[in-house]
């Protein structure tokens, strides 16, 4: 509406669960990390089959090179930055654990936080139509990129 009002272009581009090199130390992947490295509980709560799309950092920065750099002309368009695809906490879990200690085991389920998101899944079918562009990194291999810089 407003937009349409005073006659405002403009691109959004939504962002769904960010990570990889440089993630905050307060997020649950590092928190994860951490845990699994030290071999100290984690914490989850609810019972970790809420899930989220996980989205590698470098798709992130491709898309939005691929959108800047296009020559198409849109006019109030909205475009999700996601995988496409689901992934539980507890699935997150055991990829961590399956690379960094496949011997952990210290999970630790709490009461769910009632304001806590239960799912989050992206539609990257716009950037594959418009921008020829699909992310290239599941949520596997996008943690083990992600861990070889911490190792």
């Amino acid at each position: 509406m407003y937009s349409n009002l005073y006659n405002i272009k403009f691109t959004g581009l939504r962002f769904f669960t960010v990570y990889g090199p440089g993630i905050r130390e307060d997020l649950a992947i590092s928190k994860f990390i951490k845990a699994i490295k030290e071999d100290t509980s984690i914490h989850v709560y609810g019972d970790g089959t809420q899930s989220r799309d996980f989205t590698y950092v470098d798709d992130i920065c491709e898309s939005i090179v691929r959108i800047l750099e296009s020559n198409k002309q849109w006019h109030n368009e909205v475009f999700d930055i996601g995988y496409g695809e689901s992934t539980s906490v507890n699935q997150l879990i055991a990829i961590l654990t399956s690379i960094i200690n496949p011997s952990f085991n210290k999970i630790v389920y709490e009461e769910e936080k009632k304001y806590d998101v239960r799912t989050t899944l992206a539609d990257p079918s716009k950037l594959q139509e418009w921008f020829n562009y699909s992310p290239k990194y599941n949520i596997k291999q996008g943690l083990e990129e992600m861990l070889k810089l911490y190792s």
